[in-house]
């Protein structure tokens, strides 16, 4: 892994906010090599980069070539292929001063290998350009690997991340902690060896995803186990090295302490939600059709939910009626997008939903109150620029601290509404007012906005 210079990001980043940049935040995004595998158009690399949040001093963090995939550590392994979209659960690259990135670097000639592909994990110095990797061998992605890296917010100067990717099965399924030099490498806490469902007592087999609160306190982590009554295999049955089983059992993890709560045990996979700054708020989404807070494993559809860890509150995100209202009859797990992001406060949703009337895959972003109140408003359309044949949809990214932003990407659809056709593009869009910033072409994978070096 060859260093890359950054002297003059350094110097950009070096100087006061307020005379590098007025809107002091900067960008992580990724742009593709696109190319075709066995006759398919596909991506074929994908390489990082930087950007202020206001269009300005952009760089160019790793090489971009064909075979190499420098990527955001929470889709570092097979999905679809290493193409990221609108299916990305994003995680936290930046560390809290924003002086390092961490990332994954992959290298294979075939973007769709079957199962986790080779690679490792590096920690960057955006100011010196020095990198380390965080693990020794050759191959963090060597089964069990590891995976969902994420770094911990102010405060707490730790990477979290799971002993498995790709849910790979192992035992005991954990989340772990270690400093950003690779030291320190513990365990924080593992899942229990079974989880009861209505069904009965099942197995755990790993820790899928996690995400932390902004405060440091607690994450989230998402526990898969089997058997699973209408499982549906979320991989391809040739990649029988690569787990997943359609559900996931969701739990609150208090960082100080280790003890964790379960929030619900019969969440969709792959995962879906998002913790508030404080911990106290959790979506995500339910197997159930109607309503949340019940163990509906038999539902042929999800609920939205929100729920209050401090009272245990459970609230449907789509009040039954608002479903009605909204299109043909109940919002399938379908219509709305996984990378559903809670405000700052938890009293709002980002959520992209899909449009029921249109004729090609159209996904707008809705910002949706967590009270049960139904949607509280659509801020994004179609634009009337957009070919009649081509589907766009509206992807959140992060909200800004005081929940005044939204960081957005705008991606092009095939007709599935899945996988993205071309370049996205990256926007900020302010809730005051819908005014639409268009930041760059690429896809935004995280948002520094505060504070600046």
């Amino acid at each position: 892994m060859r260093s890359i210079s950054y002297v003059a990001l350094a110097l950009a980043m070096a100087l006061p906010c307020a005379a590098a940049y007025a809107d002091n935040g900067t960008i992580l995004f990724t742009r593709a090599v696109n190319g075709s595998y066995n006759g398919v158009s596909t991506q074929v690399g994908a390489g990082l980069f930087l950007i202020h949040d206001n269009g300005t001093s952009f760089r160019q963090l790793t090489p971009l070539i064909a075979n190499s995939y420098y990527l955001p550590s929470g889709v570092a392994y097979y999905q679809e292929g290493p193409a990221i979209g609108t299916g990305t659960w994003l995680t936290k690259n930046f560390s809290p001063d924003g002086q390092y990135i961490q990332y994954f670097a992959g290298h294979s000639s075939n973007p769709a290998p079957g199962g986790p592909y080779p690679g490792k994990y590096y920690v960057a110095d955006l100011l010196t350009g020095a990198t380390h990797p965080l693990f020794t061998g050759t191959n963090d992605n060597d089964p069990p690997g590891y995976g969902y890296l994420a770094w911990g917010p102010a405060g707490s100067n730790d990477i979290a991340y799971t002993n498995s990717t790709s849910e790979i099965p192992t035992s005991p399924p954990c989340v772990k902690l270690m400093h950003p030099d690779g030291s320190d490498q513990h365990t924080l806490w593992c899942a229990p060896a079974t989880i009861t469902i209505v069904q009965g007592s099942v197995p755990t087999l790993a820790v899928s995803q996690i995400r932390w609160a902004g405060n440091g306190k607690s994450l989230l982590a998402y526990v898969s186990y089997q058997p699973v009554p209408l499982a549906v295999p979320k991989k391809p049955a040739t990649t029988p090295a690569v787990g997943g089983t359609g559900f996931v059992a969701l739990y609150a993890v208090n960082v100080q302490t280790g003890a964790a709560t379960l929030v619900a045990p019969d969440v969709p996979d792959p995962a879906f939600g998002d913790i508030s700054y404080d911990g106290n708020v959790v979506l995500y989404q339910q197997q159930d059709l109607f309503h949340c807070g019940d163990d509906d494993l038999e539902s042929t559809g999800q609920s939205l939910c929100v729920k209050n860890l401090t009272t245990g509150k459970v609230t449907s995100v789509f009040p039954q009626e608002q479903w009605y209202i909204q299109g043909d009859g109940v919002w399938w797990g379908q219509h709305w997008y996984p990378q559903a992001l809670l405000s700052p406060d938890g009293s709002k949703v980002a959520v992209t939903m899909e449009a029921q009337d249109s004729p090609v895959a159209q996904g707008d972003l809705y910002i949706v109150n967590t009270d049960g109140s139904g949607v509280s408003r659509q801020l994004t359309t179609r634009p009337a620029s957009a070919p009649a044949s081509e589907g766009l949809a509206w992807i959140p990214v992060a909200w800004s601290p005081d929940g005044h932003q939204l960081l957005v990407n705008n991606v092009s659809l095939t007709g599935s509404g899945q996988k993205p056709s071309k370049s996205s593009e990256v926007h900020i869009i302010a809730l005051s007012n819908g005014k639409d910033w268009d930041v760059t072409h690429g896809y935004a994978v995280d948002w520094l906005k505060e504070p600046c070096l």
